[in-house]
């Protein structure tokens, strides 16, 4: 058993996980290249709340997945008893 291989379901959640958190924010990245000539204030109110959302749903996805692997390599010892 090695310590950085990840079973297929984990793999699976971080490969889609990550996917969806790329296209958020290409979006946001889109979204704040059209709106170049409105004011920073708007900035701070629109852009970066969805930019945070994007960092938790990373942190999340991270968290996921190494608890998926968790459970998935103390289930493979359990059955190695």
């Amino acid at each position: 058993m090695h310590i950085f291989t990840f079973s297929r379901p984990s793999r699976q959640l971080l490969h889609y996980g990550l996917f969806a958190v790329i296209c958020h924010l290409t979006a946001i990245l889109f979204l704040a290249l059209n709106m170049s000539s409105h004011s920073p204030v708007l900035y701070h109110y629109r852009i970066f709340p969805m930019i945070e959302h994007s960092l938790i749903s990373f942190i999340a996805i991270l968290i996921g997945t190494l608890g998926l692997e968790y459970i998935f390599k103390d289930v493979d010892q359990e059955r190695s008893r």
